[in-house]
């Protein structure tokens, strides 16, 4: 019976699309670490249903034993987000859904939460105009930075799903919130063949 067929996730649904965006990460082991992160964040995306698009924005400089997919990343200045997100929110049709997920390092200087890019960082108010005309069907913004708490009522919107790593006037210190969430979007490991 045809009804009781297992029906494709992307059939009417529209297209998924994703913006990984890393700051500036800090020390070389930090380096390796968000790399890391982001890699398997791309690779965990890239791999599921209906996802179409998963562009990387990656802070620092890449680096020889870094992935393919941070040496081609795109670098996250303050122009090259604006840029990148103003291209996608046009293209984006009703029917589609975007994903943002945001890594890295941010400080909080009394008044806002800045997020730490290579040139001028960036603050919840002005992150937050860049998808104000954002339509898409689902909408998902996961800020897993120190202070991120402060992004909440920014972004939010209505049928906008914002996840915070941190309370607003609470931990400003590294979380380990990113480096989990792309341990639970990776691909589980191909099984082995036992001979």
């Amino acid at each position: 019976n045809q009804a009781d067929a297992p029906q494709d996730a992307t059939v009417g649904k529209g297209t998924k699309h994703a913006i990984l965006l890393c700051g500036l990460s800090g020390d070389a082991a930090h380096h390796k670490l968000y790399s890391e992160t982001v890699t398997k964040l791309h690779e965990g995306l890239s791999k599921r249903p209906g996802f179409a698009e998963v562009q990387v924005l990656f802070g620092d400089e890449p680096q020889d034993a870094d992935a393919d997919v941070i040496k081609s990343a795109g670098r996250a200045t303050r122009a090259e987000l604006e840029k990148s997100v103003k291209a996608l929110v046009a293209k984006l049709q009703a029917d589609d859904a975007l994903w943002v997920i945001v890594v890295g390092h941010s400080h909080y200087d009394g008044k806002f939460s800045w997020l730490n890019l290579p040139g001028p960082d960036t603050q919840p108010a002005d992150f937050a105009k860049l998808f104000a005309d954002l339509t898409a069907r689902e909408q998902v913004f996961c800020m897993t930075t120190p202070t991120s708490g402060y992004y909440i009522k920014p972004l939010s919107a209505k049928g906008r799903i914002v996840i915070s790593a941190t309370e607003t006037d609470s931990e400003t210190n590294e979380t380990e919130f990113p480096h989990e969430l792309a341990r639970a979007l990776s691909p589980p490991p191909e099984p082995k063949q036992i001979d």
